[in-house]
């Protein structure tokens, strides 16, 4: 073990070695130029900042205008079993009575209340 530990201090440099000037700052800048780019520095850009703010208030006018010039023609109407049957008529109700009886029971027998 002691002749191991002669032959490593005879490989042991003579004088202290230190980094030439700028080494580290060297050693810094090459990092950051070997970095893979993340995916949120682009968000991080003005020139992306700008052009995703003026599309986002596009997109909100045009959506604006769209609401604004479009009329609702739906009518919120009751859901009552009168409603309901005075509205659908089946073809040829009335031409027969006992026809239009079973037609009734099962319009009655599978209504839905979906309030």
């Amino acid at each position: 073990m002691r002749e191991q530990a002669r032959s490593l201090h005879v490989l042991a440099p003579s004088r202290t070695m230190d980094p030439t000037p700028g080494f580290y700052a060297r050693v810094l800048e090459r990092i950051e130029s070997e970095r893979r780019p993340s995916f949120w520095d682009a968000f991080l850009e003005p020139a992306f900042g700008k052009r995703l703010l003026a599309t986002s208030l596009m997109l909100v006018g045009l959506l604006g205008g769209v609401l604004a010039f479009t009329e609702a023609t739906t009518e919120v109407a009751t859901a009552t079993p009168e409603a309901v049957m005075a509205a659908e008529h089946p073809p040829g109700l009335g031409s027969n009575v006992d026809r239009d009886r079973e037609t009734v029971l099962v319009s009655l027998a599978t209504y839905r209340d979906y309030r």
